[in-house]
C-alpha cells in the first residue's frame, strides 16, 4: 500500500530522487502531486473546521477525505481496520484526533 507521507519522507532523504521514489511506488509525477494536493486539502479543511467538529467528534479519531468525514472512532485501530476493510486509499485519507475543548497540548 502506498502512503503519501512516506513518499515525501523518502524524497527528503539524501540520495533520493523523485523518479526512483515514484517508480518504487508505481506512481507518475502527476499522480503523486495530486495525492499531495489532496493530503494538504484534508489538513487545511480539518484545521479550519476543528471547532465545529468537536460537537460530534470530540475525543475521537476522524478519517478526513475531500472536505468531509468518512468515519470516526474513539479507537484508532478500529477506525483503521474499517478503512482497510472498505479498501479506502489511505494515501489520500487523513486521520486526525479531535480534542475536546478543554484539551491542552503540552510541549
Amino acid at each position: 500500500m502506498k502512503y503519501t507521507h512516506r513518499i515525501i519522507e523518502m524524497l527528503a532523504k539524501e540520495n533520493s530522487d523523485m523518479e526512483s521514489v515514484l517508480k518504487k511506488h508505481g506512481l507518475t509525477e502527476d499522480e503523486a502531486r495530486e495525492r499531495i494536493r489532496i493530503a494538504r486539502q484534508n489538513v487545511k479543511w480539518f484545521n479550519s473546521n476543528v471547532d465545529s467538529l468537536r460537537a460530534l467528534y470530540a475525543r475521537k479519531f476522524v478519517a478526513v477525505h475531500k472536505n468531509r468525514i468518512l468515519d470516526s472512532d474513539v479507537d484508532f485501530d478500529a477506525l483503521m481496520k474499517r478503512l482497510k476493510e472498505e479498501q479506502r486509499d489511505l494515501d489520500v485519507v487523513d486521520i486526525r484526533y479531535v480534542p475536546s475543548e478543554d484539551a491542552h497540548i503540552v510541549i
